[in-house]
Order: structure tokens, then C-alpha cells, then sequence
């Protein structure tokens, strides 16, 4: 499973670890992405929660 490690200005930084199943049915997924894609992600379930300061929108799932 990759889990953020350092979030920066472009994106973020992450490492893959191995967790327990259970996690995974309760964990939170994080995408950062331009707005001009937020339509076709929260077509599969993406949710919107804040803007970034260089113009791209954060969205969980």
C-alpha cells in the first residue's frame, strides 16, 4: 500500500509498506489533481475537500 510520506508544492512523496486487511477496508485514499479532471474522478466515487495554492484540488475517497 503507498502511504504519503512528504506532501510538496508539485504533489507528494510516498512509500509502499505492507499493512493488514483490515486497513485497508477503513483507510482513506488521497489524489491531487488539476481541475479540469475533478468531473471524471468524482464520477468514480473522488470527493473534492480544498484547493492547493498552485491550483490543483485535493480529493479523497
Amino acid at each position: 500500500m503507498p502511504v504519503v510520506s512528504k506532501i510538496t508544492l508539485s504533489g507528494f512523496d510516498y512509500t509502499e509498506i505492507e499493512v493488514d486487511k483490515a486497513i485497508l477496508a477503513n483507510g482513506i485514499s488521497f489524489t491531487i489533481a488539476f481541475s479540469r479532471e475533478v468531473k471524471d474522478l468524482s464520477k468514480n466515487g473522488w470527493t473534492e475537500v480544498g484547493k492547493l495554492s498552485n491550483g490543483k484540488i485535493l480529493l479523497v475517497k
